[in-house]
């Protein structure tokens, strides 16, 4: 039981962390065009929907369909520049 409330604690700083200081509009891309950007967006956005999912919020949530919202136009984005 200890060990889930200090999961759940450390995870909620985290995802309480990642949201507040992460702006999507900021992370970086590579003027190259490759997808470096767009793989780092993916995985902060992973990150954020997995802390959700240990605190308790269900599939439906906002926090949880923004951040698939976000994985989506990133791999939608990865896919086009792999096209190229």
């Amino acid at each position: 039981m200890r060990k889930r409330i200090i999961t759940f604690i450390l995870c909620g700083l985290l995802c309480l962390s990642t949201a507040s200081a992460i702006d999507f509009s900021d992370l970086p891309f590579d003027s190259a065009g490759t997808s470096a950007g767009w793989l780092e967006r993916q995985e902060v956005a992973h990150q954020m929907a997995e802390c959700a999912r240990q605190l308790g919020f269900a599939e439906d949530s906002e926090i949880i369909l923004s951040a698939k919202e976000v994985w989506n136009e990133a791999q939608t984005q990865i896919t086009l520049i792999e096209q190229r």
